[in-house]
């Protein structure tokens, strides 16, 4: 309890709590005598067994003093109760420090969650970032010990508003969620639980607030991020409904020193000002006023996915949270400065080993291990010479870790399988309908390197999930529709797509004989081509109004123009089994209804309008995909797969 100690209010309704003022040291019964005086009294606890085996320590200190701090051990108190000084910055520290004292499971509570009506108007955006928080209740008038005691009467009783800010800002910050009660107690009713209304009452009849220290991802009564490969195993789609219904997980954010981070991960105006928000998200592109959607173009590094998410998580007072017993994931901001290729990986991996980086995660344990994420920005296979990413020591706490990169996961028969990959035995020609590195040089390797390295059967990526590149068009809170089911589908923004057909990219890399073919045969009206231009404004623009977007093969068959086409509604033309297989996540439950597979072997061999011509005839079919593609496979030498 922290509690004011007794002051002459006090003393005058019971005169016996003078005893608390005195040292606990010198007078080491004194608070169990006040206690024996005030239970003793008619209908009392005492007389209910009730406190008869308490032991009472008082500590006559101030609640910040290290005499009360340093006397009680960490994570030993079931609850406690803060009703101190009301003062905004001295409630923002003892939130911070009694909760460290709390055990999991425990309670913290505090007095005078009210106001007089303050923050009504923060009440409509503030309660889906605070949550809990509201409506904060209105303080009720004195009671009648008040106004006996001088109090006015017919007015409110003093606005709380400085511990109402303190509290909300506390939550926020560390992504808890807030509960607070009601006062309607009376007399009668506390006669009823034998309790005396004269000891209880006091001016006013504030609520209190209360929040619980949660036991972890196993038991906490949240939806929680649990990356666990059998429920993706039996429900592909599981994973995305999962995460669209339920909250953002409590993050930790590792502060690693530069030499594993390569940034400074200390909280500042390096992380917060819009330059650096630029830094991880890329600047906005110019003519803003085309971007579609209300939304906005960006100029995103393609490999800076590491970066965002740690620009956002260090950003945010609801995602992010500082105290790592609270944690349901822990962000490794490893190497997260955007790396071009394999050899700067290497590079940077050899910095440091997989024990040092082991060394340096004080918060890693066999029971958070595999909530601790790693991310690569590239395909997994550039970090082939990172210890602490590929081929880490069986059996370590890092084996068990999540990685997170953009290429999807193969098991050792050659099967996607999220989060199950023990290496990357890339049967990537087969996977990639023919395609192989020789139709098309990675700028940073031979064709020789390049196809050992996905062959590699010699270093395993345990837990390795496949995820989507960031696209470089950016939907802000303001350009979302509503979250709810009801209304989502009636208020979604609509673009008007006047182009049948769309690709944008180069000839000279990635699926060569495909994307020569393509070029070659897209002519407007159909089809539009458009090369890569320094301003990617006219690109991003073009897609928005694109019915499909051909997608054949990068340096990779996954590449980054998939995730942009996805975010500004552009339906996927896939060329690859294994551009249908990468993040599985960035498509959700509606992947069957949101792209076209054409088989490569079968596109090289047809003329680019014949595919047109079906996929207009898709469009304007008002039969089911089914019976369509039954009548379209007899005219045509391929094989179209439209999931209607």
């Amino acid at each position: 309890m922290v509690e004011p100690a007794p002051n002459a209010e006090l003393v005058a309704r019971f005169p016996e709590a003078a005893l608390a003022s005195k040292s606990a040291a010198a007078r080491p019964g004194s608070l169990a005598r006040l206690w024996g005086w005030l239970s003793g009294r008619g209908r009392s606890w005492q007389s209910r067994g009730i406190g008869t085996r308490t032991k009472i320590v008082h500590l006559p200190h101030m609640s910040m003093d290290a005499k009360v701090l340093s006397v009680v051990p960490a994570h030993s108190v079931d609850f406690i109760y803060i009703d101190s000084s009301h003062l905004y910055d001295v409630t923002k520290k003892e939130l911070k420090a009694y909760w460290q004292l709390l055990k999991r499971g425990g309670v913290l509570a505090g007095h005078d969650y009210c106001d007089n009506g303050e923050s009504a108007a923060a009440a409509a955006t503030g309660a889906d970032v605070c949550r809990g928080c509201y409506p904060v209740p209105r303080c009720l008038p004195y009671t009648e010990y008040g106004l006996a005691h001088g109090k006015p009467a017919g007015v409110p009783s003093m606005s709380q508003t400085l511990v109402v800010k303190a509290v909300q800002e506390w939550v926020v910050q560390n992504g808890h969620s807030l509960h607070f009660t009601s006062e309607t107690f009376t007399r009668s009713s506390l006669r009823a639980d034998s309790m005396d209304y004269d000891l209880v009452i006091t001016n006013s009849r504030n609520p209190s607030w209360f929040v619980v220290k949660g036991h972890g991802p196993d038991n906490t009564q949240r939806a929680h991020f649990a990356l666990r490969k059998s429920d993706f195993r039996s429900n592909p789609s599981l994973a995305s409904r999962q995460l669209a219904a339920m909250d953002c997980p409590r993050t930790f954010v590792y502060q690693l020193p530069i030499r594993f981070s390569e940034l400074d991960m200390s909280d500042g105006l390096h992380w917060t000002s819009a330059s650096a928000i630029d830094k991880a998200f890329g600047k906005l592109l110019p003519s803003q006023g085309q971007a579609p959607f209300g939304g906005e173009l960006r100029d995103t590094n393609q490999w800076s996915l590491a970066k965002m998410i740690t620009s956002k998580l260090m950003r945010s007072t609801r995602c992010r949270t500082t105290d790592a017993a609270m944690a349901e994931v822990f962000l490794v901001p490893v190497l997260i400065t955007p790396k071009h290729d394999s050899v700067a990986w290497s590079a940077a991996c050899s910095r440091f080993s997989e024990t040092d980086l082991e060394a340096a995660l004080p918060h890693l344990t066999e029971a958070t291990a595999a909530r601790h994420v790693l991310i690569v920005s590239k395909g997994h296979y550039n970090a082939l010479n990172c210890s602490w990413f590929a081929n880490p020591r069986p059996g370590s706490l890092l084996a068990k870790a999540t990685r997170i990169a953009y290429s999807a996961a193969l098991d050792s028969r050659g099967r996607f399988t999220q989060g199950a990959a023990v290496s990357h035995r890339a049967q990537m020609a087969e996977m990639a309908d023919g395609w192989r590195p020789g139709h098309g040089i990675a700028p940073d390797k031979t064709d020789e390197q390049y196809w050992r390295i996905l062959h590699d059967a010699t270093r395993p990526y345990p837990r390795l999930f496949s995820v989507p590149y960031p696209s470089s068009f950016q939907w802000t809170r303001g350009s979302l529709p509503p979250s709810h089911a009801s209304s989502r589908r009636d208020k979604m923004p609509v673009a008007e797509r006047t182009q049948l057909m769309l690709f944008i990219g180069s000839t000279w890399h990635g699926d060569v004989p495909v994307r020569k073919l393509i070029e070659k045969q897209c002519k407007p009206p159909a089809c539009l081509y458009l090369r890569v231009s320094n301003v990617l404004t006219k690109e991003l623009v073009a897609k928005s109004k694109a019915t499909f977007c051909l997608e054949p093969g990068g340096d990779s068959p996954f590449r980054k123009s998939l995730s942009d086409s996805i975010a500004l509604g552009c339906i996927p033309v896939l060329f690859h089994s294994y551009s249908n297989a990468v993040a599985p996540w960035m498509w959700g439950d509606w992947k069957r209804n949101a792209r076209v597979m054409v088989p490569r072997a079968g596109f090289l061999t047809v003329l680019l309008h014949v595919v047109a011509s079906s996929l207009t005839q898709l469009l304007l079919s008002s039969e089911t995909g089914g019976s369509l593609l039954a009548s379209l496979s007899k005219k045509l030498p391929i094989k179209i797969v439209f999931y209607h």
